[in-house]
């Protein structure tokens, strides 16, 4: 698998790189430096390192599509100085980062160390086998269709046995208002219960209704 190369820059461009100077080192990282000046300037870079003693000073090349002047350096970790020499002036980039160097301001930046991508497998280590675990068939279980009808709806008021009076039903359970029961009927009749809640009182309706 290749490693992506991630892009660390003082100031950030969309354009694809105009120059690249290669340095020797396999951890290097491409880092962009940018100049926003006219197409007739003589632009310089000198960038240094105080760490190590680094220092190196390259020309940028005007790019017209963009309007600026940029360079691809691949810079190991560390901290970083640097300047620009504009037409014979050195000078500092202020949209960039900066600081205060001996008598004068220089733009600095910091160089991370690039992350590696090492080759791993696509599966957990450990033991594989194709038969499945109690638990997964208890799961299995779970994702049966449900039933038709809820239990607690089979238990239709107009089923209940009555008072002695034969004119009083029993109380309603909370699950049996406001629904519709049916009863079959084989004179071309369709019946229909509904039991509602005014108050503190329950009233039972029973619908009859020809089919034809």
């Amino acid at each position: 698998m290749q490693k992506p190369i991630p892009i660390l820059s003082p100031s950030y461009s969309a354009s694809p790189p105009i120059q690249i100077r290669d340095l020797v080192d396999e951890n290097a990282i491409p880092v962009s430096f940018r100049w926003i000046g006219s197409e007739g300037d003589n632009v310089v870079l000198r960038i240094w390192s105080e760490f190590d003693g680094f220092s190196k000073t390259v020309p940028l090349q005007y790019s017209k599509s963009e309007g600026d002047f940029e360079i691809f350096l691949n810079l190991p970790k560390g901290d970083y100085n640097y300047e620009f020499e504009v037409n014979g002036e050195w000078q500092y980039a202020r949209d960039q980062q900066t600081k205060n160097e001996g008598n004068r301001v220089v733009n600095t930046f910091h160089v991370e160390t690039s992350h590696t991508w090492q080759d791993q497998s696509d599966s957990p280590p450990g033991e594989y086998t194709t038969s499945i675990k109690e638990t997964l068939q208890l799961l299995n279980s779970c994702n049966k269709p449900a039933t038709a009808l809820p239990p607690h709806l089979n238990r239709a008021l107009l089923n209940c046995n009555v008072s002695g009076t034969g004119d009083t039903l029993p109380v309603p359970h909370h699950v049996m208002i406001n629904h519709i029961y049916t009863r079959p009927s084989s004179n071309d009749t369709t019946i229909l219960g509904l039991t509602t809640r005014y108050k503190t009182k329950f009233v039972t309706t029973v619908f009859y209704q020809p089919n034809s």
